[in-house]
């Protein structure tokens, strides 16, 4: 329904250009060409975003010799359908994917993928191709509201290629294209094999292992001085602030007014303290174990800041399935060892600093997976009241390491 109580048809939704709601309005509305409707499948939008995103980009230009720049293909191009943006779930995107791909359309398969809260993310299968293609969406999939700008995806894709020769091969997938206009990315599929750490996890399968592996990856960019060119590319804070800094400390303080000034300051370490390419969303649903190898994918909320953010957000999510899976805390205790021996092995002299830098927003982030906008989801209530009160006096008296705040919580029999 809008505003004046009209019902509306899908799927043409109203998009802006910065983090507003998302506004359903009817299919005969005007487009931005006269005479001109959107193709099905299509939702129609005020495409300032996509000219932003396009005119912040030089490489938006067709460029024969980067693939990643080219128009888009038939039968969906940009120059006939200027303000729409594709729906990548709906029946419309595999013709236009299979375009952008260089298939057959009648060859190319399409399985949804679980894409988390924030994006549409599908595996793309045709003979001799086997990726991933995902786009951002503007609403995310929660209970509260939560919205943030779809051009978001284009920092991912330039993560994709800054982080490419820094990590071995594999470490994180090729990027296939790039589309500025529907906010779209494709880049290679892990192995069929692949699962998320956090679905290993879950099921008892706590490889310290594994953890060693990608605290060891998470060094290696630690590691690399970017001199001012990764200041410059990832110095925008706007996303981050969106669906980090704003769901999980903002809103968790209002659940919390007494602690008000812990988020406060948590948020000033995050703004002022920007010394490294930081993921943003380290969690085990985004890293990916196939056998000995390791994948890091979801790069949206990557941005130069607060490295602490990052190591405190993984271990936070170690520390939170000791809670759910309290027979599992030793092994959890050691694979959090693990993950911060390999990342500071890997990361070299001068990050002593950095385990009890990450300790002081341990406490911050546990709160927020139990108040703020993205609560874990596989807690049941009587264990988010159990670590309630231990997050808030986390937050006032950070464990000096995560060695430290398991032994405190799941001391050793």
């Amino acid at each position: 329904m809008d505003s004046a109580g009209k019902s509306l048809k899908p799927p043409f939704t109203a998009r802006s250009s910065t983090c507003s709601p998302a506004t359903t309005i009817p299919s005969s509305a005007p487009s931005s060409r006269a005479n001109s409707s959107p193709p099905p499948g299509i939702s129609a939008a005020v495409s300032a975003s996509s000219r932003h995103a396009c005119s912040a980009n030089p490489s938006k230009s067709p460029n024969p010799s980067n693939p990643a720049s080219a128009a888009c293909s038939p039968p969906f191009c940009a120059a006939d359908i200027l303000g729409f943006l594709l729906d990548l779930t709906a029946p419309a995107a595999l013709p236009w994917l299979a375009g952008r791909l260089g298939v057959d359309p009648a060859a190319l398969r399409l399985t949804p993928l679980g894409g988390g809260v924030s994006n549409h993310v599908l595996l793309a299968e045709a003979p001799g191709l086997r990726c991933v293609v995902k786009q951002a969406l503007e609403r995310l999939r929660v209970a509260q509201e939560w919205l943030c700008t779809p051009t978001r995806i284009h920092r991912e894709a330039a993560a994709l290629r800054a982080l490419q020769p820094l990590l071995p091969a594999g470490a994180v997938p090729q990027l296939i294209f790039e589309d500025f206009d529907h906010h779209v990315i494709a880049m290679e599929a892990a192995p069929a094999g692949a699962l998320p750490w956090k679905d290993r996890l879950l099921a008892g399968e706590i490889s310290s292992a594994t953890a060693f592996r990608t605290g060891a990856l998470h060094g290696a960019w630690l590691r690399h001085d970017p001199g001012s060119r990764w200041r410059e590319e990832f110095g925008e804070l706007a996303v981050f602030d969106d669906l980090r800094l704003d769901p999980y400390y903002r809103s968790t303080a209002k659940h919390h007014p007494d602690l008000t000034d812990r988020f406060e300051a948590l948020i000033d370490m995050c703004v002022s303290r920007r010394i490294s390419l930081t993921h943003g969303d380290l969690s085990p649903k985004n890293i990916l174990v196939n056998g000995v190898q390791v994948i890091l994918i979801d790069f949206e909320v990557i941005h130069f800041g607060d490295p602490a953010f990052d190591a405190a957000f993984l271990t936070n999510h170690l520390f939170i399935k000791a809670f759910h899976m309290p027979a599992h805390a030793p092994a959890l205790a050691a694979a959090a060892r693990a993950y911060w021996t390999g990342l500071l092995e890997a990361a070299g002299p001068g990050w002593k600093w950095l385990p009890s830098a990450a300790m002081q927003h341990l406490g911050g982030l546990l709160l927020a997976r139990i108040d703020g906008k993205s609560p874990v989801e596989y807690l049941d209530e009587p264990t988010r009241n159990r670590i309630r009160p231990l997050a808030r006096d986390l937050l006032r008296n950070p464990a000096p390491s995560a060695e430290a705040l398991f032994a405190q919580y799941f001391p050793c029999p």
